[in-house]
């Protein structure tokens, strides 16, 4: 004679722990792309902060520094513009730093998205606004 919970047991096999290959699959990809995202925009983000992008006050390069402001063109004058305040680029840089550290963990991944989400939509308003075409 069989017990009621061998009764279930045999009628319903479990599938506590089985987990499809797709569920896998959709893991490493979003995990590959959560690396792929902190990589990028740790070296954007440092580059920022240390001085590598934007024409900062006191470092123009000299062509630029010569152009004369009727004709500069856009990317040169967004870029001398995005450049002339270091409280700015600070603080997008530490955005883009913190927020991208902030996507390597499960529990913070949705902060780090929020932190992210305006700081990139910043950037690609203004690469395709101002960047020659």
């Amino acid at each position: 004679m069989t017990s009621p919970a061998q009764t279930n047991t045999q009628q319903c096999p479990q599938t506590v722990g089985a987990v499809p290959e797709s569920a896998y699959r959709s893991r490493a990809i979003e995990l590959g792309a959560r690396w792929y995202v902190f990589c990028f925009l740790n070296l954007y983000g440092i580059d920022k902060t240390i001085g590598g992008q934007f024409y900062r006050r006191g470092h123009l390069p000299p062509d630029v520094a010569r152009t004369l402001l009727g004709d500069a063109g856009p990317f040169e004058l967004a870029w001398t513009f995005m450049g002339y305040s270091f409280a700015y680029i600070l603080f997008i840089g530490l955005a883009e730093i913190v927020g991208a550290w902030l996507l390597l963990w499960e529990r913070t991944k949705l902060i780090g998205v929020a932190i992210l989400l305006p700081v990139m939509i910043n950037i690609v308003i203004f690469d395709v606004i101002f960047l020659d075409k």
